[in-house]
């Protein structure tokens, strides 16, 4: 059984909705490899510090849409899957899929979102032929993730607790 997101081995992020900027309040040890991000850098802050000018705007919007959509309904449990180009800590550009997935624990949501490095791949969720292949990986990782995290979540957050009080944004965040 995993003790938690921080102990997964794929890149995992848990995000509040509720909070300000829909910040990170959780990561997984493999979203701080894939980033080279620490923890302490991420918790409360919001995952466009991965963009950079490579990064499609057309994508970024997409995701927009999709949370405030899942966000005002209550019923919304799709999933969205992007291909976006972003940039680690060390300045190195990278291809994420990102599959993000609506987690609701009664009535609090969190988004869970999956990332995979797929620089020189050739993987596009929106090529028809890949389209299955992808939704059917990431919808399998997700699940997965989501099974655990479910039960985890609440922990994880609490843990997540002492990196809010190390990060600068997210000191305004606890002020608030």
């Amino acid at each position: 059984m995993l003790k938690g997101i921080s102990s997964l081995e794929f890149s995992t992020t848990i995000a509040d909705p509720d909070l300000p900027d829909c910040p990170i309040v959780a990561v997984s040890k493999g979203f701080c490899d894939l980033t080279k991000f620490e923890p302490w850098e991420l918790i409360g802050r919001n995952c466009r510090l991965l963009q950079c000018d490579e990064t499609d705007r057309n994508t970024t919007q997409k995701i927009k849409d999709y949370v405030l959509r899942v966000y005002r309904n209550d019923s919304c449990d799709e999933d969205l899957i992007v291909k976006l180009v972003n940039k680690r800590k060390t300045g190195e550009i990278f291809e994420n899929l990102l599959h993000i997935s609506p987690l609701r624990l009664g009535r609090k949501l969190y988004f869970v979102g999956v990332q995979c490095d797929v620089t020189n791949k050739g993987i596009d969720p929106n090529v028809a032929n890949h389209s299955d292949l992808v939704v059917q990986t990431a919808q399998r990782v997700a699940q997965g993730a989501t099974n655990d995290i479910g039960v985890e979540v609440s922990k994880l957050v609490k843990n997540s607790s002492k990196y809010l009080r190390t990060n600068p944004k997210a000191k305004k965040l606890i002020r608030e």
